[in-house]
């Protein structure tokens, strides 16, 4: 994916994703297509009436043709009406176009990382605060902006640690939760059992008989 960015925002830019980052295409004058230029050096949209139309085709064997319709009724017929200025070609307009279409793109080696791009990925990580310290979280006084001596690579470690601390943390906290349920449930089980298999007592006649016999 191609980004077209101010020269202040390269970094900020490609600073989005760690894998695979954006291929960042300068943003120079030449580099883009200027419509409205175009539209006025090449189009006459006078006769055209737009905004009474309700339909508009393009005429795919003559470029440059509108067909427009001004109602929705199958008997009106379309009306062919051509936009171009007199001397212009619709070729001119794909000739206009080519010249920013492929252009390469910038290298790495022209995008040095800088201190406002890490500074802006500190800023919108959700990073707990024991994972920046206080020296990578200075203020320059002169820029008013964020010294980082950190790489990209290393907030992701910080990152990763930090998560597989917590995921830790979580399943400790489930394992003992399930086991303290277990354990009430088998000691609920178990006073339930003996309740339900206690003797009877014996009457005194069955008693009697036992100790004369």
């Amino acid at each position: 994916m191609k980004s077209f960015v101010p020269n202040d925002m390269h970094d900020v830019v490609r600073s989005m994703k760690y894998s695979l980052p954006f291929s960042v295409v300068n943003m120079e004058e030449l580099r883009f297509f200027d419509i409205q230029t175009a539209a006025d050096d090449l189009f006459n949209t006078k006769s055209l009436n737009i905004s009474k139309a309700v339909h508009v085709r393009i005429d795919s064997k003559k470029l440059g043709n509108l067909l427009p319709k001004e109602t929705f009724s199958d008997f009106e017929q379309w009306k062919e009406t051509c936009i171009l200025k007199k001397g212009n070609k619709a070729s001119d307009l794909k000739n206009t176009m080519s010249d920013w279409r492929f252009r390469k793109n910038l290298n790495d080696e022209d995008l040095p990382a800088s201190a406002e791009a890490a500074a802006f990925e500190i800023e919108n990580l959700p990073l707990d605060s024991d994972i920046i310290t206080d020296e990578e979280d200075s203020e320059n006084e002169e820029g008013g902006i964020f010294e980082v001596e950190k790489t990209s690579m290393c907030l992701v470690d910080d990152v990763e640690e930090a998560v597989e601390e917590k995921l830790d943390e979580a399943v400790e906290e489930v394992v003992k939760a399930v086991k303290e349920e277990v354990e009430e449930a088998l000691d609920t089980a178990v006073e339930d059992a003996e309740l339900d298999f206690q003797p009877e007592p014996q009457n005194k006649e069955q008693v009697r008989q036992t100790s004369v016999g």
